[in-house]
Formats: C-alpha cells, structure tokens, sequence
C-alpha cells in the first residue's frame, strides 16, 4: 500500500481524493481514458458509435459545435437546455415590458436572454439581444429598441423553430 493513500487516521482514502492529492502536489498522474471510463472515479464510459446521435450541422441560428463545446461535450446536457430554452423564456416578458415602458424591466429581462443565447451559441438571436440590451442599458436610444423589436421577434420565432427542428 502506497503511502500516498492513507489518510491522517490511517484510513485508506478514496481514489479521488489520492487523485487530487496527487494533482495538488504536482505529480504525475495517469488518467484513465474515457471510452473505458472508471466507476471509483465517477467516470463513465463514452457511448460507442451507434449510441451517439446523429451530428447537427450549424446553421446561422445555432451554432451546434460550439455550444456543445460549451457544455463540455455533454450533448444530453446540451439538448436539455435548448428544450428548457423553448418554454422557459423572458422574451414575452421582455415584450410586455416594453409595450408597457417598463425599460429598466426590458433592459433586465433582454440581458437574461443575452445571455441565456450566448451560452447555447443561438449566434444570430445572440447578436441581436445584445444590440437591444445596449440600446436599453443607456436608455439613450429607447425609440431604436423599439423599432428592432418586430424584427427581433421574428429572429426569436426562427430560432425556436430551429431548435424544436433540432430536438425532433
């Protein structure tokens, strides 16, 4: 038995705590590879090739790769957001606060959506979401948010449709 594996009680620690012990004291450590994975690690397998779904191709609405890539790979991850973003929304919200002039309400519930579609690489709602946050943060141009938000619904509609394409 190693002695890098007993705790200060004696006892024998878990393989993670050895791990990151190791890790922290700047060892060399050997990782095991994922498409084996390592149940006392809480490291999975990688699903084999036929259990993958089917790779999305990027559009101008979303780019795929990237909010994959945001997720860390976890596509079951990232589809669970993208559905969450289909019903959970601000963006009725944001409208009837700006049909009502509540702006300080609007500029919030524009930047949670910003924000929400940066994170799931929704490129093209991204961009326009941060055009009205600006718009809205400096209330210097509320007339110019007003007049972006036919077309932004538009884009919001779009979107969702894409990702409801995605996820069927």
């Amino acid at each position: 038995m190693e002695k890098n594996n007993m705790g200060i009680f004696g006892c024998i620690l878990p393989k993670k705590v050895v791990l990151l012990r190791k890790i922290m004291q700047c060892e060399k450590v050997t990782i095991p590879s994922a498409d084996k994975g390592d149940a006392a690690l809480g490291i999975k397998p990688m699903a084999k090739e036929a259990e993958m779904m089917e790779p999305y191709q990027n559009t101008e609405w979303i780019q795929y790769d990237e909010g994959l890539r945001r997720f860390a790979g976890r596509e079951d991850l990232y589809r669970k957001y993208l559905l969450k973003f289909t019903v959970i929304s601000d963006f009725d919200a944001l409208c009837a606060a700006m049909q009502d002039r509540r702006y300080a309400d609007a500029f919030r519930y524009a930047h949670s959506l910003k924000g929400n579609a940066g994170n799931l690489s929704l490129s093209r709602l991204y961009a326009q979401m941060q055009t009205i946050t600006e718009l809205l943060r400096s209330a210097a141009d509320i007339d110019g948010a007003i007049r972006m938000l036919p077309a932004l619904q538009e884009d919001y509609r779009k979107t969702i449709s894409e990702i409801k394409q995605l996820l069927t």
